[in-house]
């Protein structure tokens, strides 16, 4: 377990999990589990040595942690990291029989994956080195698994905004384009129940 000057990365995790833990509670209140694992998951820390790559990895229901990782400055950016990679334990790559066809389309449109041209698709604001969403990053893995886990990282975002105060300050998601509306009924229908509490488009 991290130590010293080490610790406020386990403090960070156990803000994670818990309040994670509270929103699945919170929205699935009197309602049927949804289809999705954030419980029972390994936990792992370690410490790469002369970079802060990569911030965290999920190999099955384990959750590695970096604790020199470039995106483990703060407890909100653990927490959205951590939900991220719990995604990719949940998916045995449904986002890519799935979500691949929309995916490869909007990549085949914007050529070069241009900030701008991906704007409207991106599911979340993160942006690597060298000036790309994550969602869309190439020669990452296979992308689409990534641009899948941003998703569920936007469903988490806009729900937990909509328990807090009732009501989302920007457009859903959803309502951006037409891809952005199948991919995010198709991820909602398989893993959160079905459950949206976004206002209709």
């Amino acid at each position: 377990l991290p130590a010293g000057k080490y610790r406020k990365h386990l403090e960070a995790v156990s803000f994670a999990t818990k309040s994670i833990d509270e929103f699945f509670t919170k929205l699935f209140d009197k309602q049927a589990a949804p289809n999705y694992r954030w419980r029972g998951i390994q936990l792992r820390f370690v410490r790469s040595v002369g970079k802060r790559t990569p911030s965290a990895y999920a190999i099955g229901w384990l959750f590695a942690y970096n604790v020199e990782g470039s995106l483990m400055q703060n407890q909100l950016g653990v927490r959205e990291t951590y939900f991220h990679e719990l995604f990719h334990s949940n998916d045995n790559d449904w986002s890519g029989k799935t979500l691949r066809k929309d995916y490869d389309a909007i990549v085949k449109k914007c050529p070069g994956v241009t900030i701008k041209c991906l704007a409207p698709y991106a599911p979340n604001d993160t942006v690597v080195r060298g000036g790309t969403y994550y969602a869309f990053q190439q020669n990452n893995g296979d992308g689409v698994h990534e641009y899948a886990a941003e998703l569920a990282v936007r469903y988490w975002e806009e729900h937990m905004e909509i328990l807090a105060k009732g009501k989302l300050a920007k457009r859903p998601f959803k309502c951006g384009t037409p891809e952005n509306g199948r991919a995010w009924k198709a991820l909602i229908d398989q893993f959160f129940g079905g459950r949206d509490l976004t206002p209709s488009c």
